[in-house]
């Protein structure tokens, strides 16, 4: 979490340098799309191949994407960088929550969950508070290796994980064949339904808010999304108890 957003309050300054502050929105949806398209087939690959081999192919592909992003200075190559970034998002929290949910016992889960969920929101305002700080002493491209060394440093301690699927088989090309049972589960349809409706509006709030705190001249943009996940931390753990 903190490997991807530790990029994320610089990225509108970025692409407005290159010439494409009208692009803006497309740094999110790009990277949103790539990683709903890539989540059946992730979820397919984690109950088949194994949940480590997932997370570590999610984790490989952030480090890739990360060192080229300062490589080249076209609009349309940047934003098809954040569409492939999108891949490792959609691999990445896929085959670790497959993990964490077989490891958890039943009458734990919600606990389980509920610290989980903290070390996401930890990551991602550790992450958007330490951004601005880099990318104001050291530059962009610092930014960008920084980013990419985080996830070095989780695809290290992930390779000491056990994987959990019991009887994991070789990956063949016929495991990525989707059909519509892989996409929707009317079961979970309500619920998703919610959640598209609140992550709109948090997208919403992620693409505006570094151009806001510009605006509000704040030369850490990324402490405007820590204050913003001050209140993620606590929500988890609130979200335990109820469980």
């Amino acid at each position: 979490m903190i490997s991807f957003n530790l990029i994320l309050p610089e990225l509108n300054d970025f692409i407005t340098a290159m010439g494409g502050a009208h692009q803006k929105g497309l740094i999110i949806t790009l990277f949103t799309i790539s990683a709903a398209i890539s989540r059946p087939f992730s979820g397919k690959l984690a109950d088949t191949i194994g949940r480590k081999k997932v997370i570590i192919l999610g984790v490989i592909m952030a480090f890739i994407v990360t060192i080229l992003y300062p490589l080249f200075s076209v609009v349309a190559i940047f934003l098809m960088f954040r569409f492939l970034h999108g891949f490792s998002a959609g691999f990445m929290p896929t085959g670790a929550t497959a993990l964490v949910t077989d490891i958890l016992p039943e009458n734990k889960r919600g606990q389980g969950m509920g610290i989980w969920g903290v070390f996401i929101s930890v990551g991602m305002g550790i992450g958007q508070g330490l951004g601005s700080i880099i990318e104001s002493e050291f530059g962009m491209t610092t930014l960008f290796y920084t980013s990419a060394l985080t996830a070095v440093a989780a695809l290290i301690m992930i390779l000491f994980l056990k994987e959990t699927l019991p009887h994991p088989v070789k990956f063949k090309w016929s495991l990525l064949k989707i059909t519509w049972k892989d996409v929707i589960d009317p079961h979970v349809l309500p619920a998703a339904i919610v959640m598209f409706l609140s992550a709109a509006a948090s997208g919403l709030a992620l693409m505006i808010t570094p151009d806001i705190s510009g605006y509000l001249h704040l030369e850490n943009k990324g402490m405007v999304f820590h204050f913003l996940r001050l209140f993620d931390h606590i929500c988890p753990l609130v979200r335990e108890q109820c469980l």
